[in-house]
Parts: structure tokens; sequence; C-alpha cells
């Protein structure tokens, strides 16, 4: 059976973060993505802003997964709650065929015994 994407999200979605916030952090001090001048690795500035990076990027990263999770389990609560009525419509359902409702006209005409022309005398009649 395999793991619902849910579970893999629930798990691998704070290692993500991780990931997302060192790649940022990387990016800010190395190749200095966000175009601050006089930014380099041994300033006290870049080490602020590398810090300030990460932990924005690791909050948002996670806040985004939770978000999905959330949703997730709201979509879980409304399919349990459609199966669940599904299951009831489906125990109360009569167990004998329902017969539509007759026409008394109808009744009375077949009681007569005639026979009804065939769809061939039909046409020959109406034309």
């Amino acid at each position: 059976m395999p793991t619902p994407f849910n579970r893999v999200v629930a798990f691998a979605g704070p290692y993500i973060s991780l990931v997302a916030a060192f790649l940022a952090t990387w990016l800010v001090a190395k190749a200095n993505a966000l175009g601050i001048p006089a930014l380099d690795e041994s300033d006290l500035a870049q080490q602020i802003a590398s810090a300030l990076m990460f932990s924005v990027t690791a909050v948002l990263t996670w806040l985004g997964s939770a978000e999905w999770l959330k949703g997730h389990h709201v979509q879980l609560a409304g399919d349990a709650a459609v199966e669940a009525a599904s299951l009831a419509a489906t125990a109360a359902a009569p167990s004998a065929p329902i017969e539509p409702p007759r026409d008394p006209a109808l009744d009375e005409l077949l009681a007569l015994g005639e026979d009804l022309p065939s769809d061939e005398e039909e046409g020959l009649l109406a034309s």
C-alpha cells in the first residue's frame, strides 16, 4: 500500500523548510541576491541578513505546508461526510422496485382489449 501524499508532506515539510532556508541564506551570503551594497561574508550586516533570511524562509515554507495539511484535512472530512451520506442513502433504499404511477385513462383503454396498431399501420393512417 503506497504512503498517502499528505503523510509525505507532513514528514518532509519541516526538512524542506530548512533546506529552503539554507539555500536562501547561501544566496544572500554568496551571490548577494538582494543587491545590498557593501555586503560581504564577514560583515555583521551579512550575518543579520542571513539570520533574517533563514528565519523568514523557514517560517513561510512551514506555514505553507501547515496550510496545505489543514486544507487536506478539510477535504478528507468533506469526503467522509459524502461517503457517510451515500452509505446511509443506500441502506435506506427500498428493496422492492418502485412502480411508475399508472394513468387511469390508459388502464381503461387497455381493459377494452383492443390491439394497438403497429408503427407501420400508424404511418399509413397518418398519411
